[in-house]
């Protein structure tokens, strides 16, 4: 299997050393650096082994820490501009001597990982599972510190002490899994899952519910987070497996369901509650419960970022005013228009494994060993180029290295990262491999050692039997002692610049030297060994092989998929023309109605007018007829008889009262046709104003159902396209579970194997050895 090599790059502003020592020469020193490049010579020939892992961080400032695969950590870079030695800015050990590089070695031993947070505190595990801190402890956010691991500092209480200079083990921490720093807080993630916290509570950081239980356990230095909310209910107790810090908010994935829990302040939406609403207690994010479980999660000043396991797909919440959660308006000057008040999709389909966030800008790392990044880009933190915001996530370019990013985290205003010959997946086992059996390989370079050492030994002694046969010599003389020059390790090889030479616990070179034979089978199993190593190169080659072919289906799946919804666009755009030529002829059809009853109206109207015009001109000739014939009568010559006359005169009055009576019905009539016309003329505007309102409602009617149809057309998209979603979504989870299970059994299948060897080994030493016995 290839050895573990990797290189430390950095970028972004270069104030306060925040990527390195700025005073070598090969380094273009100014005051951005826009593109990655590895970190100057003076500075990584520091390092006593490979980077592993890497953080920054330092508040207002810039520092970095790497930790090595030898369990050592150096630190660069300081905050509050530039002070070195202010009394509440250091986060970096003081050097014992002073040099030009900025590279300082943690006064600690056997680190595994550093916790850097938005303040100016720093915490570190080791091995054995204790936890160190250092930095400010204004707050109490390092809780009660024993005493300091160089034996040259005073051990007073520091509990009251407002900085730690050097770091000091924290009492009543035992198995810690892992650690994250807030602001002026403290997060501690025991093996067990159990979570502890110390510091401030001001905006209920600590998830510990109200001042009462803060009060009554404040005198441990720490405090069990016991209780958590999930929707109506409160759980007493629910194991974590990751957390992560912001300014004054905190985050955990459950380890249980992955499912994600927050807490804290909760300004700009960075809870994901759909709300600003301070949380006190760790409480269920209940609109990320379809996407759940989930990897990973990271915590920006005043944002959050999770991913989860099927697919990695990331998504983001909180402060948004860079678009350091994602691109979703223009106006970069409102911070109010820019919170993310609820999660949104930052990243998809890329198999994010993991996360890191500054107060102002993002980066994700996937599976296969690639980074994106994305907000703010004024110093070139973004890595691409320019200095303009990044909007949208950006794959960064190492200019074909050749090597995979294994580990990333931003600061202030730089970001940091390891590129490895190893992928991330690998580099992490391996990693965790070191951390499991941390004492194996020295074990096995002092075995290594001793072998070769008895074996020049023999091959002294044989050279000097050859002399005595040659000289024929019959007394019997003591051995010529081995000079040191001729038993000593060539100084060139890998052994022998090894550090664990030095010492020999396990009493190795005994004075009682082993037989010929014994010797031999040892020579032999370290050629088993070595056999075995050549075969697990051949397995991780065949993984690699199979992670290639898990990527090339991955693609030809995304190529099928565009198909497809090319496909069914074209369906959705044929179906919505025929809707559109339906929805025209519909509307043909009913003008041509609303003409039909408009004719029908006007011909009513005409009809009516004619009749009542007719009315009238009968009336009109009447009263003329009447009046015709009563000037008739009344110009008929008087007669002359007295009898006679006084009929006439009879004659001439009901003449005259009927010419009344008629007059009087006339009137009556006029009044009628009138009183007819007003009521024909109110009809006729009640008509006009009831079609009108037919009309109104009709076209209502018409775009209600254009906009029902068009509401139910997208619903019935979305659902489709989710769906589609869900079913891509179970694909890839399957397919990365079978991959999954397939390297799970070839690595269970390796380890029996050597597990099988190692034990026939062990038996035949012990039959050996009881043999001569």
């Amino acid at each position: 299997m290839q050895d573990y090599q990797s290189s430390v790059y950095v970028w972004g502003s270069t104030a306060s050393g925040a990527l390195g020592c700025p005073d070598c020469k090969v380094a273009n020193f100014s005051k951005v650096q826009l593109v990655p490049k590895r970190l100057a010579e003076c500075c990584s020939n520091r390092f006593s082994g490979s980077a592993i892992q890497v953080v920054a961080g330092g508040g207002n400032g810039a520092v970095a820490t790497v930790v090595t695969d030898k369990w050592e950590a150096y630190s660069w870079g300081n905050v509050d501009n530039g002070k070195q030695n202010s009394r509440r800015g250091v986060i970096i050990p003081p050097a014992k001597k002073k040099s030009l590089c900025q590279i300082r070695k943690v006064q600690l031993q056997d680190v595994t990982n550093i916790a850097q947070g938005h303040g100016c505190t720093t915490c570190a595990t080791n091995l054995n599972g204790e936890l160190y801190g250092w930095g400010d402890n204004t707050h109490s956010n390092l809780g009660v510190l024993g005493n300091s691991s160089s034996s040259k500092q005073r051990s007073l209480p520091t509990m009251k002490r407002k900085f730690i200079a050097n770091p000091r083990k924290i009492d009543n921490c035992s198995k810690v899994k892992a650690a994250a720093c807030g602001e002026k807080h403290t997060l501690i993630l025991q093996q067990n899952g159990v979570l502890l916290t110390m510091g401030a509570n001001d905006a209920g950081q600590l998830g510990i519910g109200s001042g009462q239980q803060w009060q009554k356990e404040k005198s441990k230095g720490f405090h069990i987070v016991q209780t958590i909310r999930r929707g109506p209910e409160i759980i007493d107790y629910v194991p974590f497996k990751e957390i992560a810090c912001g300014s004054n908010h905190c985050a955990a994935i459950s380890s249980q369901d992955g499912s994600i829990y927050t807490w804290g302040w909760g300004k700009n939406g960075r809870l994901g509650h759909g709300n600003e609403t301070l949380y006190n207690r760790p409480t269920y994010v209940e609109t990320l419960s379809e996407s759940e479980p989930f990897a990973t999660v990271a915590c920006g000043l005043a944002h959050t970022l999770v991913a989860t396991v099927d697919g990695g797909d990331v998504y983001g919440f909180g402060w948004n005013a860079h678009g350091q959660v994602i691109c979703n308006t223009d106006d970069e000057d409102s911070t109010s228009s820019n919170d993310c008040l609820l999660p949104v999709p930052c990243l998809k389909t890329k198999g994010v494994i993991k996360l890191s966030c500054s107060g102002f800008h993002s980066a994700a790392l996937t599976l296969s060993g690639h980074l994106y990044m994305w907000g703010m880009n004024e110093d070139g933190q973004c890595g691409a180029g320019h200095e303009g915001t990044i909007l949208s996530p950006s794959k960064v370019d190492f200019h074909d290295t050749g090597q995979y990013v294994v580990s990333v985290s931003c600061g202030h205003s730089q970001t940091v990262c390891i590129l490895s010959n190893y992928l991330p997946l690998e580099a992490m086992d391996l990693q965790q491999r070191l951390q499991k059996y941390p004492t194996a390989a020295r074990i096995l370079i002092r075995f290594a050692r001793f072998v070769i050492f008895q074996t020049r030994l023999l091959r002294h002694k044989q050279s000097l039997n050859t002399n005595k046969s040659e000289s024929h010599t019959i007394e019997d003389s003591p051995p010529k002692e081995s000079t040191e020059k001729e038993l000593s390790l060539d100084e060139s090889s890998s052994l022998s610049s090894h550090s664990s030479w030095s010492d020999d616990p396990y009493n190795l070179n005994a004075s009682l030297q082993p037989k010929n034979d014994e010797l031999f089978q040892r020579l032999i199993e370290m050629q088993k060994m070595n056999d075995e190593d050549h075969r697990s190169s051949a397995h991780m080659s065949h993984l690699r092989a199979l992670r290639q072919r898990a990527l090339e289906a991955e693609h030809k799946a995304m190529e099928k998929l565009k198909c497809r919804s090319e496909c069914k666009n074209m369906r959705v755009e044929d179906a919505l023309s025929k809707k559109l030529r339906a929805h025209t002829k519909s509307q043909k059809e009913l003008k041509r109605t609303i003409m039909r009853k408009k004719k029908a109206a006007t011909g009513r109207d005409a009809r009516t007018n004619d009749q009542i015009q007719k009315a009238a001109n009968r009336l009109k000739m009447a009263r003329e007829r009447r009046e015709q014939h009563a000037k008739g009568k009344v110009a008929l010559p008087p007669v002359r008889k007295p009898t006679k006359k006084k009929q006439h005169t009879s004659k001439k009055c009901e003449a005259l009262q009927a010419v009344a009576n008629n007059e009087q019905q006339s009137a009556a009539e006029r009044a009628r046709l009138e009183r007819r016309q007003k009521l024909v003329r109110r009809r006729e505007s009640r008509l006009k104003v009831q079609e009108v309102a037919e009309k109104e409602a009709m076209e209502k009617r018409q775009r209600d159902m254009k906009a029902k149809e068009e509401l139910e057309q997208l619903m019935k998209q979305q659902r489709q396209m989710k769906l589609q979603e869900d079913r891509k979504k179970a694909d890839d989870a399957k397919k990365i579970q079978l991959i999954k299970k397939s390297m799970e059994l070839q690595r269970l299948e390796h380890e029996l194997k050597l597990n099988k060897q190692s034990q026939l080994r062990n038996d035949d030493k012990e039959n050996d050895y009881m043999s001569k016995i």
